[in-house]
């Protein structure tokens, strides 16, 4: 299976690997909240009930497809709201300012 640290590392943008003791740097400017999907939304959203989750517990709880789920956590981690430890994923600080609470 292919998570999106494997995406962005073979994109050349990313140290999916972790082989490095230096924190990531976020790639969300400040202050700056990118354009999201549709799909990215309701990934978030989530993430955001259930703290890290896995692929097949974000398509249960997105609706969307496992091809859907990696293109869209992908996106989210290229905008610096979510990360993943290879097993799950999960909301960044900067994903957990994103989400708005009513």
């Amino acid at each position: 299976m292919t998570s999106a640290a494997d995406v962005l590392e073979d994109l050349g943008l990313a140290n999916a690997r972790g082989d490095t003791d230096e924190p990531r740097q976020p790639t969300l400017l400040v202050g700056r909240v990118p354009e999201l999907s549709p799909n990215a939304a309701h990934v978030l959203a989530v993430m955001q009930r259930n703290g890290a989750v896995d692929v097949a517990a974000l398509s249960r709880g997105s609706g969307l497809a496992v091809p859907e789920i990696l293109a869209t956590v992908a996106e989210l981690a290229l905008s610096g709201l979510a990360d993943s430890d290879g097993a799950s994923y999960r909301l960044t600080a900067a994903g957990r300012s994103t989400i708005q609470h009513p």
